[in-house]
């Protein structure tokens, strides 16, 4: 089975079908980001390099002004470039900070009503993956029981100190990342939170310390799952909207009119409060509303497009529509930064693969007792190329029903693409395609099924496929 062809073509079908099939709309502003996407990722360039000027990137990808200020203020969005000007200036190298990335992860979170019980699920996992980390490194862990102390960590660090143990920044990172979802959602009301934000502020109990000083990694696992699950009786499996978090678009450039009529719109379409599209009206309509000019309502859009949250549709019943948000822009965010912890290609590979296995686990104990057939089914095709399987690990994700682990999945997979890992491979050999998809099609049964032990069973063989592919071809 070859998937031979040019390597950027590779790169950027492939980071396209991971985070989503139509994640990038096709105006002129978003075909030059994904050039300068391509840039970046090829140059490997840190933090604080400069690019070059806006004339020279006008000049190198053939674009006007227009569209060259529309893909620059995307980027700035995305946080990846940042724009100086004056002596000096042009455009350089930028990282998305922590609290970017929390903004756009609430922001879907929001949109999408994503039920509460994917961020206790995801929090579970990524304990579970520190205390793993931390025992199997060898690890000292000691609770500091440290007191807040203003514009510092809150008590609820507990957490955030057992993944910094682990020595993974990455396992770190996915839980101060997670942490500040939680807090913020305690602190939109905390009335209804009070007992979920108690759960996440001390340790379990002696037993655990005592399980990771021991050794005994399923036992500790074991209690921290204990622990945190209670949320079920506390409406885990409320889902989660505007009211939910405060300050949902702050990663938003609100110093520029492009940003700040960004914000208003996405706050329109959340006091809607409802997943169903609705017309905005037309380009004219929305700058008469807000009181801004077309030169400033259409770079707006363009930042909207690109975090999947409208459509701008042409023709007599076209006009700006919102749409179910899509992933793309949090995968992306997070993909940065989980590049920017040094991540290696086989710490990705093990993260990822552990996320997948721990996910499959839950998503069946939520149907043991009650089986039921899933709206949701894997691809029927033959994997015949490499898209293929990524179709179906997309809809596995789907079937997982956990939007922040597909969303953490897929941004190591981005980030994989991104340091060439996949766009590198030159083959899959057709019985290992075959025998992924068979473990694949039993993951899916088993969840449906209420299955756990045989979810994981198959999801460990599969991993172990992928490895030994992957180990080839490296």
């Amino acid at each position: 089975m070859n998937f031979s062809r040019p390597r950027n073509d590779v790169r950027r079908e492939f980071s396209e079908r991971i985070v989503g099939p139509g994640s990038r709309p096709r105006k002129l502003a978003h075909e030059t980001v994904a050039a300068m996407m391509e840039d970046l990722s090829a140059g490997d360039w840190p933090e604080g390099h400069l690019i070059g000027s806006v004339s020279e990137l006008r000049q190198r990808f053939g674009v006007g002004r227009k569209a060259c200020q529309e893909a620059i203020t995307i980027m700035q969005t995305r946080r990846l470039i940042d724009v100086r000007r004056g002596v000096g200036g042009g455009l350089y190298v930028s990282r998305p900070r922590l609290n970017d990335t929390t903004d756009a992860l609430i922001l879907y979170l929001a949109l999408s009503h994503t039920p509460l019980h994917a961020l206790r699920d995801a929090r579970i996992i990524v304990c579970q993956l520190a205390v793993r980390s931390l025992i199997g490194g060898g690890g000292h862990f000691e609770y500091r029981d440290v007191q807040p102390i203003a514009r510092q960590e809150s008590k609820s660090a507990f957490y955030r100190q057992l993944a910094r143990a682990s020595g993974d920044q990455t396992i770190a990172f996915l839980m101060d990342l997670l942490d500040d979802v939680q807090q913020r959602y305690a602190a939109a009301d905390h009335a209804k939170a009070a007992p979920s934000a108690e759960i996440y502020t001390e340790p379990p109990d002696n037993a655990f310390i005592q399980a990771i000083r021991s050794g005994d990694a399923d036992t500790a696992c074991r209690l921290v799952r204990n622990h945190v699950q209670p949320l079920d009786g506390f409406g885990v499996s409320q889902s989660m909207n505007q009211t939910s978090f405060v300050q949902t678009t702050t990663f938003l450039d609100l110093k520029k009119s492009s940003g700040r009529l960004a914000g208003m719109i996405v706050e329109e379409i959340l006091s809607h409060g409802t997943e169903e599209s609705f017309k905005l009206g037309s380009e004219w309509d929305i700058g008469a509303r807000y009181g801004y000019a077309a030169e400033i309502v259409r770079p707006a859009l363009r930042i909207l497009e690109d975090l999947g949250i409208v459509a701008c549709c042409r023709g007599r019943s076209g006009g700006v529509i919102s749409t179910p948000p899509r992933i793309g822009a949090v995968v992306r965010l997070i993909s940065s930064g989980v590049a920017s912890r040094g991540i290696s290609p086989a710490q990705n590979f093990e993260l990822a693969s552990k996320l997948v296995t721990e996910g499959v686990r839950l998503a069946a104990e939520r149907n043991s007792g009650t089986p039921h057939s899933s709206t949701k089914d894997l691809p029927s095709k033959k994997i015949a190329t490499l898209i293929d399987l990524i179709d179906i690990e997309n809809a596995l994700l789907d079937i997982m029903d956990n939007p922040i682990l597909a969303i953490f999945v897929r941004s190591f997979a981005l980030q994989s693409v991104f340091s060439k890992t996949l766009a590198d491979m030159a083959q899959f050999s057709s019985n290992i395609a075959s025998a992924m998809r068979s473990c694949s099609l039993e993951i899916a049964q088993a969840i449906q099924m209420g299955e756990p032990t045989a979810a994981v069973n198959a999801a460990e063989r599969k991993c172990e496929l992928m490895r030994r592919e992957f180990e080839e071809v490296s």
